[in-house]
C-alpha cells in the first residue's frame, strides 16, 4: 500500500489537451483517502475515456487506473467479476502493473 501511495504523489495528472484541469494539490487535502483513491480514478477514467483512449495517460497514470480497477472488481464481486467485465481484457498489464509497485504477493 506504501508504495501506491507513492505513485499516487508521484503522478503527474495536468491533461494539457484537455480544458478540465485536475489539481493534486487540492485533491490530496481532502482527508479521507478513499476520497483521494476516488477522485483520481474518476479524473483519469475521463481522461482515457474509460481505458478506450489509455494511450493518453503516462506510465505511472496507466498503473494507478489498473490497480484501481482490479481492487474496485474484486471488491464488488471477486475475481470472477474483474475477468467478467472489461477490466479483465488487461490482465496481463494488471500484474504488470502490481509488480511495477512491488505487489509481489498481490
Amino acid at each position: 500500500m506504501r508504495q501506491f501511495i507513492i505513485l499516487i504523489l508521484s503522478l503527474s495528472l495536468f491533461n494539457s489537451n484537455s480544458q478540465e484541469k485536475f489539481n493534486l494539490e487540492d485533491v490530496l487535502k481532502t482527508k479521507r483517502s478513499d476520497l483521494i483513491i476516488m477522485k483520481i480514478s474518476t479524473y483519469l477514467s475521463k481522461k482515457s475515456k474509460y481505458g478506450e483512449k489509455a494511450d493518453r495517460l503516462n506510465p505511472s497514470q496507466k498503473i494507478f487506473l489498473l490497480i484501481d480497477s482490479l481492487e474496485s472488481e474484486i471488491n464488488n464481486g471477486g475475481f470472477n467479476q474483474f475477468y467478467f467485465n472489461s477490466s479483465g481484457n488487461f490482465s496481463h498489464e494488471t500484474v504488470e502493473a502490481l509488480l511495477q509497485i512491488g505487489a509481489t504477493k498481490s
